[in-house]
């Protein structure tokens, strides 16, 4: 667990002591002008369907301003590992083929992807809890 100071209550530390760190990777997508922005819905795609092999949901950051082109995109579990594995070009198809149903064919410009594992301050996310916890 990080530290905390003052430290948490023996209870609620408990409870985070319960919870899983799995993969996670944050995609970025930056969306071309011809991308259906109202097919995104005003905050976030949702959950995307069992057949994407690599994004689980995106959110608008822009949700506000609605200025940006920009998605936050999350992939967890197996779909990280995938994710990670991809070079630049084989990620941005694979989004594109992903959420070209939902912006439009030919609306991803650009991908760029973090693995939160591979960061010391982050080391994943806390994404599940774990069977019998």
């Amino acid at each position: 667990l990080p530290g905390f100071s003052p430290g948490l209550p023996p209870a609620k530390a408990a409870a985070l002591g319960r919870l899983g760190i799995g993969n996670v990777t944050k995609v970025l997508v930056k969306l071309s002008p011809r991308a259906n922005m109202q097919a995104l819905g005003p905050y976030s795609t949702g959950m995307l369907t069992a057949g994407d092999e690599v994004l689980t949901y995106c959110v608008r950051p822009d949700y506000e301003q609605r200025a940006q082109r920009v998605l936050e995109c999350f992939a967890g579990g197996e779909a990280a590992l995938v994710a990670g594995s991809l070079t630049t070009e084989q990620l941005r198809l694979k989004v594109e083929s992903e959420l070209s149903p939902i912006v439009g064919p030919f609306a991803i410009q650009e991908v760029s992807a973090v693995n939160w594992a591979a960061i010391p301050s982050i080391r994943g996310a806390w994404s599940f809890v774990p069977p019998g916890a």
